[in-house]
């Protein structure tokens, strides 16, 4: 009966490990097997990209952490064009515009919020 017990925690602990790091996980699910974001959305978000091992996720995601670093974004590309959000959800996450694990992302898809323009 004991190793039954030990076993049920140990299970439980391997699960609690995999969970998402940002609330805004389920709202970017559409980028776990895009190139570019495949290795920031295993890191930040493997329960909602199915990155768990066997039996690992449960619960519900926390929330994420801002990073001590100043992010590193990209720059208003040559050749003109319009510099816009690619998103609604931009205003409300520019916060992630300088954490440096999604500073790339939200340079890209958030331009003018997090001040990447021109």
């Amino acid at each position: 009966m004991k190793w039954i017990c030990l076993l049920a925690l140990v299970f439980a602990y391997v699960a609690s490990q995999c969970n998402d790091k940002g609330w805004e996980c389920p709202l970017r699910a559409n980028l776990c097997n895009n190139q570019l974001y495949i290795p920031l959305m295993n890191d930040q978000c493997p329960k909602t990209c199915n990155r768990c091992p066997a039996g690992g996720a449960s619960g519900s995601g926390g929330s994420g952490t801002a990073g001590n670093g100043s992010a590193a974004g990209s720059g208003a590309g040559a050749g003109g064009g319009a510099c816009n959000d690619g998103g609604p959800d931009c205003a409300k996450s520019q916060y992630l515009c300088t954490v440096p694990a999604y500073a790339t992302f939200m340079a890209k898809e958030c331009a003018q919020t997090c001040g990447k323009c021109g």
